[in-house]
């Protein structure tokens, strides 16, 4: 009953046992949904028609350089701890419940998302069924994906598999349509009549500022790679990192500027549909299921934390799935596509500054120790604010945020999230410095794994189920094991874990039953 419920649940608020991972190519199918995203094809489009294809090409090479780094971190990190972005975030820099914060924004950025590719999922149904009202196709498409999404990494992989090959075909045949539109290389000089503000910087820099927002595939590939062997965490950073970054941000974005100048049109689920007809239409089915059902599910991964932290509430991960979708289709009714270049900007600020913070502090931080070693996520074992990861957030984000309304004119909307970087980076260490890293760990955390050992298993006094030690705490409180899960949602205990003396948590340790 346990594996199944697992199954379903996905490990969303807990660390990814040795038994549940897969290898590297399974997890880095999975990924692919996304690269084939017809939004990234949107924005590459509008990218080389606002500012040049040059530029535009310029654009997507630096965003294969930044994403590519930093999903190779985040995915080798994740790999290596079995952690997903949101459980690293608890203990590098923000604590247990400073990392709500960063979860509920993220989980808004996923909410972005599914709303954009369902929105150009319900262009082209329109266009072929014109009778159908936008309203009901925006439902329909919301209640699909609730059961597509329900069963979490398991099923997608499924998915992934037998929709890639469908895919490919209908790229072919897209590709063979368009060549006769586009044959030459006109399209690779253009530069626009109306050039772009002059006062807010170069076209270059301008376009550039635009990448941020893509810093999400850096982040599902974290989350993604916690499910990978530790002993192929290489393999894993490579592959869901710069490979993954440059099919998604460089391969197929250059395809979604070919497709936008042989057709005039910057949304390619239209253009499908009016080239290939129905089996466009199936295509953009395609292609949108492959990325939405990793949407939904990174969603709820991303609500799963933030109400298991604030409100000790954690029904399960999948029926958060509802809430996204649910969120989604009211996002998809007020037409958000219409402002995504803008909407990349403001969300680029939160990523920037957040992976900013996370990846100084598991990098810079971690080198200089200033911190813990280990990744620790259980909330018996942290304090519930951390300065480090809050304040740096605050001020990158913060700054980033008055120089996109406007405080420093146009330019400053542009070097907002170049600043916001900057800041992010530097931040953390100064803070882990200043506070000497004193609020990372609680000082009177349990010795489980060190006096257990981490192979071990113990059953959790409030789930009756057995996990491993190394996802369980002791709780003086209960006086018996918890699994991480039931420690964070306890809402009785009073943290007395964090003022237990030493000796009595000892005295308790010892008394444990544990099975190899």
């Amino acid at each position: 009953m346990a594996a199944k419920q697992e199954m379903v649940e996905d490990y969303a608020l807990r660390y990814v046992p040795t038994s549940f991972r897969k290898p590297w190519y399974s997890i880095f199918n999975s990924a692919n949904g996304a690269t084939t995203a017809l939004v990234g094809l949107t924005y590459a489009g509008g990218l080389a028609m606002t500012y040049g294809t040059v530029d535009a090409l310029i654009v997507l090479s630096l965003a294969v350089i930044a994403i590519g780094i930093v999903g190779y971190y985040l995915a080798s990190r994740a790999a290596e701890s079995g952690l997903d972005c949101d459980l690293m975030t608890r203990g590098s820099g923000y604590g247990f419940l400073g990392s709500a914060v960063t979860s509920l924004l993220y989980s808004a950025n996923y909410l972005l998302f599914f709303a954009f590719e369902g929105d150009i999922m319900a262009a082209p149904i329109h266009y072929y069924f014109s009778g159908i009202p936008m309203y009901l196709i925006y439902l329909v498409i919301g209640l699909v994906f609730v059961p597509l999404t329900w069963y979490g990494v398991t099923l997608i992989n499924r998915l992934e598999w037998i929709l890639t090959p469908l895919y490919m075909v209908g790229l072919v045949l897209l590709l063979g349509s368009a060549i006769p539109h586009l044959s030459n290389l006109s399209w690779l000089t253009f530069v626009p009549r109306h050039p772009v503000n002059p006062t807010a910087g170069p076209p270059l820099l301008q376009g550039a500022a635009t990448i941020f927002g893509g810093l999400t595939l850096a982040t599902q590939s974290g989350d993604l790679a916690r499910f990978v062997d530790a002993k192929q965490r290489t393999l894993a950073g490579w592959t869901l990192g710069p490979i993954t970054a440059f099919l998604g941000n460089f391969v197929f974005a250059t395809l979604g500027i070919y497709i936008a100048f042989a057709f005039g049109n910057t949304n390619p689920g239209l253009t499908i549909v009016k080239s290939l007809g129905f089996i466009g239409l199936l295509m953009v089915m395609i292609t949108q299921t492959r990325v939405n059902i990793l949407n939904g599910y990174f969603g709820s991964l991303a609500f799963s934390n933030f109400f298991a932290r604030v409100l000790k509430f954690a029904p399960g991960r999948q029926w958060w799935v509802v809430l996204t979708v649910g969120l989604s289709t009211i996002l998809m009714e007020l037409n958000v596509l219409a402002h995504i270049q803008t909407v990349f900007v403001v969300l680029g600020m939160f990523m920037v500054s957040w992976i900013a913070t996370i990846v100084s502090d598991m990098s810079i931080n971690r080198a200089l120790g200033l911190r813990p070693h280990e990744f620790e996520y259980k909330r018996s074992h942290l304090y519930a604010l951390n300065p480090v990861g809050i304040i740096s957030l605050i001020l990158a984000m913060g700054t980033g945020l008055l120089l996109v309304f406007g405080v420093a004119g146009p330019m400053g909307f542009t070097v907002a999230p170049f600043v916001a970087l900057t800041i992010g980076v530097v931040a953390p260490v100064a803070l882990a410095a200043l506070t000497r890293g004193k609020y990372y760990i609680s000082p009177a955390r349990d010795h489980f794994e060190a006096s257990l050992g981490t192979d071990s298993f113990v059953e959790c006094a409030t789930c009756a189920t057995q996990y491993e030690v190394r996802d369980s705490v002791y709780c003086p409180y209960h006086e018996a094991p918890l699994c991480s899960v039931c420690c964070a949602t306890d809402k009785s205990c009073g943290e007395v874990c964090k003022t237990q003396s030493q000796s009595a948590l000892v005295a308790f340790e010892s008394s444990v039953e544990v099975e190899k």
